[in-house]
């Protein structure tokens, strides 16, 4: 293997892992480091040039559509509360042992919107942080989504 090929593998893999949980990076700009990076290592592995493309680019896509499902902000006063009011019903649920309390210690409550949620600990019994998650896609009620390392069931209206 080439020295140049391998430099330029081991940097892209180090900007995107530092990147990785970075709140705020574009889904474009992962998505192109992302992609570059493993073309970069699949044509260091032997691979051609017109297969290290497609791998780059599978890789690109998939890495942008992941970071672009959510895009994380600080919550407004009125968000926060719609989410507390909505947790508040969640925790009575768990409190009674209801067959449709959440499966999940973590549940994504709606705001004033279904596509904006705040996190909630049904253990510790409050919202988690000031976060707002503005969702490109409504989930499913009772569908699990991740949030960085949390996963949360989504609760729905």
């Amino acid at each position: 293997m080439k020295s140049l090929p391998k430099k330029i593998a081991a940097i892209t893999l180090f900007v995107s892992l530092s990147l990785s949980s970075c709140e705020t990076i574009n889904p474009v700009a992962a998505g192109g480091l992302a992609g570059v990076g493993s073309g970069v290592i699949a044509r260091t592995a032997g691979l051609s040039s017109t297969e290290s493309a497609l791998v780059g680019v599978a890789v690109g896509v998939t890495t942008a559509v992941i970071v672009y499902s959510y895009q994380k902000r600080k919550a407004t006063e009125r968000e926060q509360a719609a989410a507390a009011a909505r947790a508040a019903k969640v925790q009575k649920k768990v409190d009674a042992k209801s067959k449709s309390a959440p499966k999940t210690r973590y549940v994504a409550v709606p705001t004033e919107k279904s596509d904006t949620v705040m996190l909630y600990d049904t253990k510790k019994e409050k919202v988690v942080g000031s976060s707002a998650y503005e969702m490109e896609k409504t989930p499913k009620k009772g569908e699990v989504v991740k949030f960085g390392s949390i996963n949360a069931e989504y609760v729905g209206t």
